[in-house]
């Protein structure tokens, strides 16, 4: 029989059947204990007590059979216990006798692997801001995999490698962020267009830069078009967004 997971302490086990070896005993004495009492009454009634005796006789001799079988199942129950505290106790010895015959100094050893073995990123990603279609693409380093650029209103990223154009939904750059079509108009709010909850917005400036928003905890919004005092942000200039899907960049 497979024996499950249960936490267990035999000292438990033990002790429980202790408390049932003492049940038992208690059981078995109190025919004796019934004894004693009728003795007690005849000795302090005399022959007024003979019913009171007779009637604790009589209720002893009805109770006398359940009581002794029941005697002989708290025994059975502490024996019981008893042995499932062994056979954990020896679960336990077998399985620190397996413990101890790992070798770890040989599990913890990694195998050694040539640097062409080396586990690399199978979708690598590395976004580079060029502004429009035909932006500059100098500016993104050799590790750039695609060109990302706004065109008539549309987010679009170009594979590097064979030219596949795409376009992005105006929710796919991160969480809680929207890539608006076109630069907010000036005073204006720059989440007018997003969707609620949003904390992020960007838009491409007439420049090739990349405007962006933020809209902070306290609900108030810092912009890169804004000219006012207070806390300032920049445009985002071209090139390679090692950060771009994280909010804010």
């Amino acid at each position: 029989m497979t024996q499950g997971h249960l936490n267990v302490n035999p000292a438990d086990l033990v002790r429980v059947a202790g408390e049932y070896s003492a049940l038992q005993t208690a059981a078995a004495t109190v025919g004796p204990q019934a004894v004693d009492e009728v003795h007690r009454i005849i000795a302090s009634h005399g022959p007024m007590g003979y019913p009171v005796a007779v009637g604790v006789v009589a209720c002893l001799a009805r109770r006398q059979g359940p009581l002794e079988a029941k005697a002989d199942d708290f025994g059975r129950y502490a024996d019981r216990f008893i042995e499932h505290a062994a056979a954990y106790r020896d679960a336990d010895r077998q399985a620190a006798q397996r413990y101890a015959s790992l070798d770890f100094s040989e599990a913890a050893a990694l195998p050694a692997t040539d640097d062409d073995d080396e586990p690399t990123d199978p979708y690598p990603k590395l976004v580079c801001w060029i502004g429009t279609a035909d932006g500059d693409t100098s500016v993104c380093s050799k590790d750039a995999t695609e060109h990302m650029y706004v065109e008539d209103g549309v987010w679009k990223n170009r594979q590097i490698d064979n030219g596949f154009v795409s376009e992005l939904p105006p929710s796919s750059a991160a969480p809680r962020t929207t890539l608006l079509p076109a630069p907010p108009a000036p005073g204006s709010d720059p989440f007018a267009d997003a969707a609620p909850g949003d904390r992020t917005v960007y838009w491409a400036e007439p420049d090739g830069s990349m405007g962006q928003a933020w809209r902070q905890p306290d609900g108030s919004v810092v912009s890169s078009r804004d000219t006012g005092p207070g806390l300032k942000i920049s445009p985002i200039a071209p090139g390679d967004l090692p950060m771009w899907g994280q909010e804010p960049i």
